[in-house]
């Protein structure tokens, strides 16, 4: 979706880090930015840092992640039902 809502808006995003800023600077998501970043920093935890996640969190976060998706398709529908 974030791949989706940069090129909509027509630019080409290369790492997560750089999603960040498009959410936050061109967006004004700042909400969102912050969140889809504790997204990225415990999945670069978890996959190169060997950390642990509870289950509970796990899906705590599977869920926050789900909100965002949803407002993330909004986002995108909006903008496709204006062209």
């Amino acid at each position: 979706m974030l791949e989706a809502l940069s090129i909509l808006n027509g630019y080409k995003v290369s790492n997560h880090i750089c999603y960040v800023a498009f959410l936050r600077e061109i967006m004004d998501m700042e909400k969102n930015a912050d969140q889809f970043n504790s997204f990225r920093k415990l999945r670069n935890g978890l996959n190169y840092y060997g950390e642990d996640i509870t289950t509970c969190n796990a899906m705590i976060v599977i869920k926050e992640m789900d909100d965002l998706l949803i407002v993330l398709k909004d986002v995108v529908k909006r903008i496709l039902d204006k062209k």
